[in-house]
């Protein structure tokens, strides 16, 4: 029997970005103004070295409206993420397989001191 091909980060976020519509709703226990489509968690294995991420809710149901899922109707439904590390698991759970918004990119810029704005005379 062959073993089983270990996903990469890549494959994993593709796999979890498919799972679920773009487009979430609230769901109770999350920040108000809010909307998921995943709500990830992390899950500890029997053996060491094993971290499961799964989503906590689904919108698989017969009305498309989001319920709470268990990590066991996770796993039939095949939306398991496995990882080596706790860290790993924990940053994926938080949202590290997302694509960044074009809005959000400028929460990755730091101030740059050693820029000095060239005279307006310079630009034109």
């Amino acid at each position: 029997m062959s073993k089983k091909k270990e996903e990469t980060f890549g494959e994993k976020a593709i796999r979890a970005r498919s799972i679920r519509p773009i487009k979430g709703e609230y769901f109770e226990g999350q920040p108000k103004g809010t909307q998921s489509t995943h709500l990830m968690s992390t899950y500890t294995g029997d053996k060491k070295g094993e971290y499961y991420v799964a989503p906590t809710i689904t919108n698989k149901g017969k009305d498309g409206k989001y319920k709470k899922q268990s990590f066991k109707e996770a796993e039939a439904s095949g939306e398991i993420f496995t990882f080596k590390t706790q860290k790993e698991a924990d940053d994926f759970a938080k949202g590290s397989w997302k694509l960044k918004l074009i809005s959000d990119l400028h929460k990755d810029i730091k101030p740059d001191s050693t820029f000095i704005e060239p005279p307006i005379e310079d630009i034109f």
